[in-house]
């Protein structure tokens, strides 16, 4: 395995081995450019996996709670993953700020920097919170080993407004039931 960190998911069972390989490998396939904003949603189309199964691999990658009890060492205590909440503003559609847990996004109107841009509520911009996953861990590799890095078309980012609303409420139940929320 490229990131032995994964083997703890093996060996709880909780995914399958097909599932975990695939998602070791398209991490270690990705480029160091693009490994602080991995999408799930580029996961799902380039390895033809299931979306739930994908938020649930990314959700329990980046669970704080869930490496520190079934890790054994120290390096296995910390998660693969971080999630991080992109906002950009509505009116420009520049990077206001980026959060590390959604109960860090603010409740309450924000402006953006910008002089032509009104100040917004950031829950009434779901499709204006962007998520994407930084890669914490190197993958360990050999002289031997050969990574398919090919040409690909990013896919678009799995926004709050995504239109499988149930399906971010699971990764979200997930990350409360497992510790994947920073603090």
């Amino acid at each position: 395995m490229y990131f032995p960190k994964l083997n703890i998911l093996k060996t709880n069972r909780l995914m399958n081995d097909y599932l975990i390989n695939t998602f070791d490998g398209w991490l270690a396939s990705q480029s160091e450019m693009y490994t602080d904003y991995l999408n799930p949603l580029e996961f799902v189309a380039e390895c033809r996996v299931n979306k739930k199964l994908a938020l649930s691999i990314f959700s329990l990658a980046s669970s704080i709670k869930y490496f520190e009890s079934h890790g054994e060492s120290q390096d296995e205590k910390n998660p693969l993953l971080k999630v991080k909440y992109i906002l950009d503003c509505p009116y420009c559609n520049e990077n206001i700020n980026t959060y590390f847990s959604r109960n860090d996004i603010p409740q309450d109107s924000i402006c953006c920097k910008e002089d032509m841009c009104y100040s917004f509520l950031p829950a009434d911009h779901p499709e204006k919170i962007n998520i994407f996953f930084e890669l914490l861990d190197d993958p360990i590799l050999s002289v031997d080993d050969e990574l398919s890095i090919y040409e690909k078309k990013p896919s678009p980012p799995l926004t709050v407004a995504d239109e499988d609303s149930d399906l971010l409420e699971a990764m979200w139940q997930n990350e409360e039931r497992k510790g994947t929320l920073s603090e």
